[in-house]
């Protein structure tokens, strides 16, 4: 089973209704392999991306789950930590990107966080947001 996303997500209603099209697709299958196609997808909302990851993460409880992307969002990817996040579970494939050792200080690194890790995550939202807020108003 595949999911093709389409070429550009933004942070606006469409963005949404493209996440929660595939979230109802998708959340109720079971012993499958889930393809999430990005490979057409030239951007990406990074504020997506942990809605992405957690819906990843509760498709992964019953199915194998495989993303695929294009060089240019691998690189944004790659940068806020989807990625290693990703290969963690070796859901990644088709690498075709060269890394960047380019520092993005409004990258916010992407991090998964447990039910009862609520300081961690508390942690990582103030330190994260303030950090962007203040490098915003620099």
């Amino acid at each position: 089973m595949e999911y093709i996303f389409p070429e550009q997500i933004y942070n606006d209603l469409n963005g949404i209704n493209n996440l929660l099209d595939f979230y109802w697709k998708f959340n109720k299958v079971k012993n499958e392999k889930i393809i999430l196609n990005f490979e057409g997808t030239t951007w990406l909302e990074s504020s997506y991306l942990a809605i992405v990851g957690a819906i990843r993460e509760e498709l992964l409880i019953e199915n194998e789950v495989i993303i695929k992307v294009n060089s240019k969002l691998y690189d944004l990817l790659k940068r806020n930590g989807f990625v290693d996040y990703c290969q963690e579970g070796k859901t990644f494939e088709n690498f075709i990107a060269k890394l960047f050792n380019q520092k993005k200080e409004t990258i916010i690194r992407f991090a998964k966080f447990d039910t009862d890790e609520k300081n961690a995550f508390n942690l990582y939202l103030e330190t994260n947001l303030l950090c962007l807020i203040l490098f915003i108003m620099r």
